[in-house]
């Protein structure tokens, strides 16, 4: 009986393991295999670095950067993806690292400082340039969890920062953070028949495993050994209709709320830290295009309204230098100056805003 009722699915073995054996080999995801570890390190030798296949694991990549990171770095700029393209040229810095990550929020600041803290790297910092966005203190977009976060891979280290900036003790005892994907997740994408079409495209078009390479990727995005990244050329093409069409599809829902009071304590008392240690902190507004602020000023953005005016405050208590505006008119930049509403090209980051050090006389 036992025998007859599963005797019908032998047939059916051999497509399992296919499907699962592309999808474990394929990995368009690096759900099974990571190539932080080589890019970081190819980085750090000062080569630029890409990957082939999507979904980096951009925080796991910043941790590894870090625990390699020169240890006479000076400059060091952190936010989200409104910083991530800016490079050593912008900010006229030659010992500098961009710490950027997509949806970068005041908890990766915190855990990116502690892991420089807690391996020694942050002894020669000078200068940081904070890019607070929205994400920072927005609560209703801070609820949606964390990528990273969610699974308490860098948690220690944020805690271990807020420890610091508040005189407490600290735990000198963190473990190696765990970046992988619990099993019964793993497994199920071993079996996921959509996960299998995407790899097979991805198989096709590539033919190779998730893998990191010197030199510069024709079509994909890439690492410079800044840490800045260089767009995909699909989103370098992009061009001034279809930064407006972007726009009016966008969700501006992160851009509706008040300033969340929490978050913002933590912030202001990681500036006055830094200040303490002789740290010059200076804060970068990217201006959202044209075409997006348009669509939500004046009646459904009242939040970045409130957030520079308390930035602004903010830089005259501590005698900040704040560079940019969230408000494009402020800073005179265009549609055709983004590679979406929301993303500076790179090259209009030099023409519009000033980010080197300024010299006093």
């Amino acid at each position: 009986m036992f025998r007859s009722k599963w005797w019908r699915f032998v047939p059916f073995l051999p497509l399992v393991v296919l499907l699962c054996a592309v999808n474990v080999f394929g990995d368009a995801g690096n759900r099974f295999h990571s190539a932080v570890d080589s890019i970081a390190e190819t980085l750090i030798n000062g080569h630029p670095a890409y990957v082939a296949s999507g979904n980096l694991r951009e925080r796991e990549l910043r941790y590894r950067y870090i625990c390699r990171m020169h240890d006479d770095t000076e400059c060091v700029i952190f936010g989200g993806s409104n910083v991530i393209c800016i490079s050593s040229f912008d900010v006229g810095e030659v010992k500098f690292v961009n710490l950027g990550v997509s949806r970068g929020r005041i908890d990766d600041c915190l855990a990116q400082l502690g892991i420089m803290r807690f391996l020694g790297k942050d002894k020669h910092i000078r200068r940081i340039i904070f890019g607070p966005q929205e994400l920072y203190f927005n609560r209703k977009v801070f609820e949606v969890p964390n990528p990273v976060f969610n699974k308490e891979a860098l948690k220690p280290y944020m805690d271990y920062m807020l420890s610091i900036i508040r005189g407490e003790e600290t735990d000198e005892n963190i473990p190696e953070p765990n970046f992988n994907e619990n099993i019964l997740f793993m497994s199920s994408t071993a079996l996921s028949l959509s996960y299998f079409q995407a790899n097979i495209n991805y198989i096709v078009s590539s033919g190779m495993l998730t893998f990191s390479k010197s030199g510069l990727a024709s079509d994909g995005s890439y690492y410079m050994p800044d840490g800045s990244l260089l767009y995909w050329r699909l989103f370098l093409n992009n061009n001034e209709d279809d930064i407006v069409r972007k726009a009016d599809n966008m969700s501006v829902n992160q851009y509706s709320g008040h300033i969340d009071y929490e978050n913002w304590n933590i912030f202001v008392n990681l500036i006055e830290y830094l200040i303490a240690r002789g740290v010059t902190v200076e804060l970068y507004l990217r201006p959202l295009a044209p075409a997006l602020w348009d669509k939500i000023y004046p009646d459904k953005c009242p939040f970045l309204i409130e957030l520079e005016d308390s930035l602004v405050k903010l830089a005259g208590k501590y005698s900040l230098r704040v560079i940019g505006s969230y408000n494009p008119y402020k800073v005179g930049i265009t549609n055709a100056d983004y590679y979406d509403p929301t993303h500076v090209r790179r090259e209009a980051t030099s023409k519009y805003f000033n980010l080197k050090p300024v010299v006093n006389d």
